[in-house]
């Protein structure tokens, strides 16, 4: 992966993401005492006037003493107010400052309190004799609040130059914080002494100082090169890493840069156990995917106490795509994640993400980790829903056995796909002695049509294929088009994506074998160049008497011959879910045999064909597998971009 940087700063980060300045503290933060005495008596006028509440707590027993000079205080800031306002640098256009409200950013305005010099209001160094500190209050313009609504309200700082050392301290009201740039981000990568600075957004958390106005103060620490404050951003933002030309990083999820590599400390507050995760998003150049049997991967890294240690690879994709990684399932107790960086890989951000409370939001997740997943952390008692982290509106269906799957997409298999059913609405009692399948898939064309003709004819659907609606239309899959504007019939229009579902049920070798087959079909929704690559394969490559056989196949196994979409989808599916070696084995041999003693009045035409074709098999495994790797980085047999290593 590509990303450069200097060698400085701690090798750990300790994030202390929440904390809160004691009264003692607050008054240091507006600079150094007086000699001798801790605070000189002018001081503590100023910040009784200033903060009388903070004054008090801090200084009980001369608050009386300095009482009496607070009204001449008072009258001596009215009198000097203009003069103060007019001499002095007290409203900056050099320094950009957005507070993002409910109803779009607040207009403010924005004093200088260190009343520097226009050329050095922005810029940030160790407090120097005759140096003036960077200090800013910021207030709205208008009479309105000013807060910061939201979930995750954040304060952030864009930065450029050294770092390394540097502090922000946020004051509202009595409330203090004070963040080290250290738990956010250490950039440990060589300096190459470029002429542009380099650049940082660093987020840290409001917690409880969402309302203004703020007062805002950095700090550089003595034999710092210093640094500029670009910006200043109050608002909402989910914590995250983006890797560019800015460098950013959040309190909550803080990482070291180094030449290397990229490491992140994942047992901070978000990635605490394993109900969290990392999305790792990367970009990885076409120069990689020269051969389909060569693939490329990435090494992940994670550690624990007492040199605990856990290697994963990831098989990796054309493109920008993502990995998501559960640290906490792979290693109990991790305290860090490295990825290594390689060449014509580049790595673009990280992003964190929990199990979403409501049920109908699906799990990211990677197809491994799918397959390992707990029960104990099943949101619902019949099924768990995830997407599919290598195509996100793909979504997966794990039911706990095949009797609940059957009760959501028995009827929905007969009518899509079953030869002979195809466009019928089964009663269930039809359906008690039909069998359907042991997986599916649906697009949304299905999906849409089904959910059409039940709502046409008024059949009464099970609460599970309600919630099968349901889901689908919350996460796109299905349009629901309001009544009046509906023509008959076209109440429900399809989305994109589509559904695919296993059973807890099937034994671990056939429901691995199961999420193979259903993730190629969920390929072949997604990657419109793979579609396209299956169809010409079998229109143009395969003979009549070649595509024959595939269609003795599929009427076999209870599918619609004339359906050519479905025999394109499944002729790809069934090729794909083993190995590009196994392909001729499967079907030349076990395949054929098993059509022969089910239908032995068409065995004559299989032995020809085999004769005829010897390498109808391998040569439609390898033009299908070439296709496959090339839009999607995958092979047939092998979806999974995450791989266990060692422990």
């Amino acid at each position: 992966m590509r990303f450069v940087s200097p060698e400085r700063g701690p090798d750990r980060l300790h994030p202390d993401p929440e904390l809160i300045i004691p009264p003692q503290s607050r008054v240091n933060a507006f600079g150094p005492a007086a000699p001798g005495s801790g605070t000189s008596p002018k001081r503590k006028v100023i910040l009784m006037t200033v903060f009388p509440r903070v004054f008090s707590r801090v200084f009980p027993r001369t608050a009386d003493v300095v009482r009496s000079a607070r009204s001449l205080v008072l009258a001596l800031l009215m009198v000097l107010g203009v003069s103060l306002l007019t001499g002095c640098n007290t409203s900056l256009d050099s320094l950009k400052v957005v507070v993002q409200g409910d109803e779009g950013e607040i207009p403010l305005k924005l004093r200088d309190l260190g009343r520097r010099r226009t050329e050095e209001e922005t810029l940030v160094g160790p407090l120097e004799e005759g140096k003036r500190p960077f200090r800013y209050r910021i207030e709205a313009a208008r009479e309105e609040p000013l807060l910061v609504s939201g979930s995750d309200p954040r304060l952030i700082a864009t930065v450029s130059g050294d770092i390394t050392g540097g502090e922000v301290l946020l004051f509202a009201g009595d409330e203090g914080l004070r963040y080290s740039f250290g738990d956010v981000l250490i950039d440990k990568r060589t300096d190459t002494g470029g002429e542009e600075p380099r650049r940082y957004r660093l987020s840290f958390p409001l917690a409880s100082l969402r309302n203004g106005p703020w007062e805002v103060e950095f700090r550089a620490p003595r034999g710092s090169r210093g640094y500029q404050v670009e910006e200043l951003r109050f608002g909402q933002r989910s914590p995250g890493i983006v890797l560019g030309e800015v460098l950013e990083a959040d309190m909550l999820l803080p990482l070291i840069a180094k030449d290397d590599s990229l490491v992140l400390p994942v047992t901070t507050r978000l990635v605490r156990d394993h109900t969290h995760s990392l999305e790792i998003r990367y970009q990885a150049g076409e120069e990689l995917f020269q051969d389909r049997r060569d693939r490329p991967r990435q090494e992940l890294i994670l550690e624990g106490p007492e040199g605990d240690r856990r290697s994963l690879q990831v098989n990796l994709r054309p493109g920008e795509r993502a990995i998501v990684l559960w640290p906490q399932r792979w290693l109990p107790r991790a305290e860090s994640l490295t990825i290594p960086l390689r060449q014509g890989v580049v790595l673009e951000g990280v992003r964190h993400h929990s199990i979403p409370r409501d049920p109908r939001e699906p799990i990211l997740m990677e197809l491994e980790e799918l397959q390992r997943w707990p029960r104990e952390l099943w949101r619902r008692e019949d099924f768990e829903l995830f997407a599919w982290s290598a195509y996100p509106r793909i979504l997966w269906m794990d039911h706990r056995s095949y009797q609940t799957q059957a009760r959501m997409f028995r009827r929905l298999a007969f009518f899509v796909e079953k030869r002979g059913y195809q466009g019928r609405l089964l009663s269930n009692q039809e359906l008690e002695d039909l069998h359907g399948w042991n997986a599916h898939n649906y697009r949304p064309e299905g999906l849409a049509d089904f959910f059409n003709a039940a709502e046409v004819s008024g059949f009464e659907l099970n609460p599970e294929e309600l919630v099968l609606r349901e889901i689908a239309h919350d996460q796109g899959l299905l349009v629901r088009q309001p009544p009046e504007q509906a023509p008959p019939g076209e109440r429900w229009l399809p989305g994109t994506g589509g559904v695919l579902s296993i059973s807890q049920e099937s034994f671990s070798p056939l429901r691995r074998l199961l999420t193979v087959h259903e993730a190629m079909h969920g390929v072949f929704y997604e990657e419109p160049e793979f579609r396209q690559a299956a169809y010409s394969y079998w229109d143009h490559q395969l003979s009549r008497r070649e595509r024959d056989f595939w269609k003795i196949f599929f009427s076999w196994m209870s599918y619609d011959p004339d359906d050519r979409y479905l025999m394109v989808n499944e002729f790809q599916a069934y090729l794909l879910q083993q190995g590009e070696r196994s392909a001729n084995w499967y079907f030349g041999t076990r395949i054929a045999e098993r059509i022969r003693r089910a239908l032995p009045n068409r065995a004559a035409a299989i032995d020809a064909i085999l004769r005829d074709y010897p390498r109808t098999f391998i040569d439609a495994a390898a033009a299908i597998n070439e296709a496959l790797f090339s839009a999607s980085g995958m092979v047939g047999g092998d979806p999974f971009c995450l791989i266990p290593g060692e422990e």
